[in-house]
């Protein structure tokens, strides 16, 4: 699929629709195109060609999808490209949220919207190499599980594989007994990962 010229991004010129995308009570608002947004996403093919209100408004609300991540999203309609926000724009553990947090939010984001190339993209990005802290791994955990409501979801696996190969800690610790009976597809991704790896469990 083409992309459409990033000059267009939250560009008035040709807009037909404005965003106003809210979260913790801030908005910030975009100026977008309906053709470029129903051309990437099955969310908004939905809303601009149903019989809701949307259709024919001019401004619709979006309301609790983290900006930093809602704007990678909308930028990659209109460039077909995955950007990654600087430092300085993320939160004060800026290096972990790129690394891990930013593409478990962007899928997440990618599969409400139905932009599937940009689940894909963001699931490739979370790195399976490097070693991981349990608290590091229980935040992967809350950030993916607390939004994903299956098992066995591509980012699901993906998380899976990198607290068997880096977080074997936080799995076969206490604190485990407590993350699965709060998101009890941890434990489903995990049983399903070992199975297909080895057939066995461990």
């Amino acid at each position: 699929m083409a992309a459409a010229s990033a000059g267009m991004f939250n560009n008035p010129f040709l807009s037909d629709v404005t965003i106003h995308q809210i979260f913790n009570g801030q908005s910030k608002e975009y100026h977008a195109h309906k053709a470029v947004l129903c051309a990437h996403s099955e969310y908004f093919m939905r809303m601009f060609s149903g019989s809701f209100q949307e259709a024919t408004d001019r401004v619709i609300e979006l309301q609790d999808d983290n900006p930093i991540h809602f704007e990678v999203m909308l930028k990659y309609m209109y460039t077909l490209k995955y950007e990654v926000p600087s430092m300085n724009e993320l939160e004060k553990d800026a290096q972990f949220h790129q690394t891990y947090l930013l593409p478990i939010g962007v899928y997440a984001l990618a599969d409400k919207y139905g932009v599937s190339e940009l689940g894909t993209i963001a699931t490739d990005r979370f790195p399976l190499e490097g070693s991981l802290i349990p608290t590091e791994g229980r935040r992967i955990v809350e950030a993916h599980y607390s939004k994903c409501v299956q098992a066995d979801s591509v980012m699901g696996r993906v998380i899976a594989r990198k607290l068997l190969r880096s977080c074997r800690t936080l799995i076969t610790g206490s604190a485990f007994d407590d993350l699965v009976k709060r998101f009890p597809n941890l434990a489903a991704d995990i049983l399903l990962v070992c199975s297909r790896q080895s057939g066995r469990l461990w």
